[in-house]
């Protein structure tokens, strides 16, 4: 299969964008032309590449999000025919920071931790408030609260830099149908869970 300029692909890369977002991952990514995502952090706007690569022997293909050519490029999923067989929602925030201006290198590196962690059962479910599951791990003591009905973990609470990054108003671009409120009572229960232990 040969690929080209395609928002088939476009899409694709957006529905991974999409993914990292329902971990908590404050971004925000549309599908504006065939192999172009504009994306958004708090930080700004900046236009990213969604392209096809082809592995050394030449019988899987790779997502990939690139920031401009020579910049190099992140490998966010697997594709098999037009559909995407794997998916790696943690490498999103990688991607992100190939433009430094929308986001460190060592932010990058924890959002994408975290997102791993909660995928590869590296965070364990600490506690059960009003239906809300609270996740932990131990090791880098930060928290995060899993709406289960929806899948989304609404932020991170992160113990050592008593830091809190609540996502909800990023989850809302992408999630219209998780009720506001919810996604408040889980970012107040995220604060209180992680100063209490």
């Amino acid at each position: 299969m040969v690929y080209k300029l395609s928002l088939a692909i476009t899409l694709l890369a957006k529905e991974i964008f999409r993914q990292a977002a329902l971990k908590g991952f404050p971004a925000y990514a549309e599908a504006k032309r065939p192999n172009y995502l504009k994306v958004e952090t708090r930080n700004g706007t900046s236009f990213y590449r969604a392209i096809v690569l082809r592995d050394i022997e030449g019988e899987d293909f790779q997502l990939a999000i690139a920031f401009s050519t020579g910049y190099g490029e992140v490998v966010v999923g697997k594709l098999r025919g037009d559909a995407l067989e794997s998916m790696y929602p943690w490498m999103i925030p990688r991607a992100v920071a190939l433009n430094i201006a929308m986001m460190s290198n060592v932010e990058a590196d924890m959002w994408s931790k975290r997102i791993y962690w909660y995928l590869h059962d590296k965070m364990v479910l600490h506690v059960i408030i009003r239906g809300y599951e609270v996740y932990r791990n131990r090791e880098w003591d930060c928290y995060t609260v899993r709406i289960p009905e929806h899948d989304i973990l609404v932020g991170w609470y992160n113990k050592l830099l008593d830091r809190l990054y609540c996502s909800d108003t990023w989850i809302k671009r992408w999630a219209d149908y998780v009720d506001e409120e919810k996604m408040q009572e889980a970012c107040s229960i995220l604060g209180s869970v992680g100063m209490r232990d």
